[in-house]
C-alpha cells in the first residue's frame, strides 16, 4: 500500500484499480482469433503486474519542525527497518536546509526524527 499522511494525521491511500480494457461478450467470444488475441494481451498485462517491483511508502506531509530538538513522530507500522527522506521543505529562516536526525526512540513501527532547523517538512517513509 502506498499512501500519504497529511498535516492533520489523516491517511490517504494512493492509486486505484484500472478499468477493464478488454471485455468479453457472447458475440465477441464467437471470433476465436479476437478471443485469443484478447487473452494473450490480458496474460501479458498480468505478467507485467506480477513482475513489477512495488515500493510501499507513506508520505507524511506538512509537518512542523521546531528546530529546537523537537521530535517528529511518524507511525508507519511497517514492522522493520525503513528508508526515509525529505521530499519537501520550507525553512522558517529562508534558505536553510533541513537538519533531521533519526532518534534512538525509533522502533520497528515508528520513525522518530529530531529536528534541528525550523520549518515545514514532508517526509517519505518506505518499507525496506
Amino acid at each position: 500500500m502506498s499512501a500519504r499522511v497529511d498535516g492533520q494525521g489523516t491517511l490517504h491511500r494512493l492509486g486505484g484499480r484500472a478499468g477493464a480494457a478488454n471485455v468479453f461478450t457472447a458475440d465477441s467470444l464467437e471470433d476465436r482469433k479476437a478471443t485469443a488475441d484478447t487473452l494473450t494481451s490480458l496474460a501479458e498485462d498480468v505478467a507485467d503486474v506480477a513482475n513489477r517491483h512495488v515500493v510501499d511508502f507513506l508520505d507524511f506531509e506538512d509537518l512542523a519542525a521546531d528546530g529546537a530538538g523537537g521530535e517528529l513522530v511518524l507511525t508507519h507500522g511497517y514492522g522493520g527497518r525503513v528508508r526515509w527522506y525529505v521530499v519537501d521543505w520550507t525553512s522558517t529562516l529562508g534558505g536553510v536546509p533541513p537538519v533531521l536526525e533519526k532518534s534512538s526512540r525509533t522502533t520497528e513501527d515508528v520513525l522518530v526524527l529530531t529536528s534541528n532547523e525550523a520549518g515545514t517538512v514532508s517526509i517519505r517513509v518506505e518499507k525496506v
